[in-house]
This record gives structure tokens, sequence and C-alpha cells, in this order.
């Protein structure tokens, strides 16, 4: 825990300042994101993670905590213009949003499974934009916006984009 406290400090020290921030909770998402991350090498890049990251680069910063306290103060206090993830379910776990107003939240959807069906029914409340990959899915975020009075954008992308990436 020592450990990650300064890495935490220092990185609030020096490094808060992304213009984007992936959160990769696992190897599985890290590899999903990879295809986004590589877009983005001409801006402040940083992967922030729950899992070490094998590969490395130079076109962007990694954070890697293994202490859950530590992890919500990242969450809590991180900065940054956009902030991408698969996981769902902001402000229910230690998956906060910032006290940062400013950050968009993007989920990102990685199955062509129904958002309604596999998620908590306040799974996607906090996020600012969704991508859908599916009609249906579109259809779901109409529903979410319409139920809890939401202005969600829909981000469109074509599943068999993601396949070729």
């Amino acid at each position: 825990m020592l450990s990650d406290l300064f890495k935490i400090i220092y990185f609030f020290l020096f490094h808060n300042n992304n213009y984007y921030i992936f959160f990769s909770e696992n190897n599985f998402t890290y590899k999903f994101l990879e295809r986004y991350i590589a877009k983005k090498k001409s801006k402040k890049v940083l992967i922030f993670s729950f899992h070490e990251i094998d590969k490395k680069s130079k076109f962007f910063n990694y954070l890697f905590l293994k202490n859950n306290f530590t992890r919500e103060l990242f969450f809590m206090f991180c900065n940054c213009k956009f902030f991408y993830t698969t996981t769902p379910d902001i402000g229910f776990t230690i998956f906060r949003r910032s006290i940062k107003k400013n950050i968009k939240y993007i989920y990102l959807q990685h199955s062509m499974f129904s958002l309604n069906a596999i998620y908590n029914e306040n799974a996607f409340i906090n996020f600012d934009a969704i991508q859908c990959i599916s009609k249906m899915q579109e259809e779901e975020v109409d529903e979410l916006n319409n139920l809890k009075k939401k202005k969600l954008k829909l981000l469109n992308q074509n599943i068999c984009s993601l396949i070729r990436m």
C-alpha cells in the first residue's frame, strides 16, 4: 500500500494533466482498449490499470495501482478531458466520478449483448456518452435517456469495424 501511495502522490503532483484516460480493469479490456489508445498518440494519454501491462509505449503514461484505497483516490481526483472505460456503474463501486466536473465519461461497449439485460438498472446514469454497436443498443440508450431524464450521447460503432481493428 505504501508503494501505491507514493505512486499516487507522484502522479497527482507531476502527471495529472492528461487529455485522455483509459481505464483498464483487466487484460481482456486492455486488449480491447488498445485499438482506441493507438488512435490517440498525438495527445497526452494515461492508462490507469488494475493489472500490469507488458507493452509500454513512449506515447502514453501508465499508472498501475494494487490497493483499492489508492484506486479510489485516483478516480476521485484524476483530471482529463475524456475518460474512456469498458466498466459500467460509475459511482456504485470504487469507480467514482472525479471531483473535476469538466471530465466527459465515455463507456465503450465491447459486446453485442443488451445493455438493459446484462447491466444494473443504473449502470450508465453517470456517463456522458455510450458507444453502441447495434441498433438495439441505440434504442436502449434512447429509452434510458427518456426514463432517467438523461442526455447520453450515442457513439455509433459498427461491430464489423471492431472485428477488423
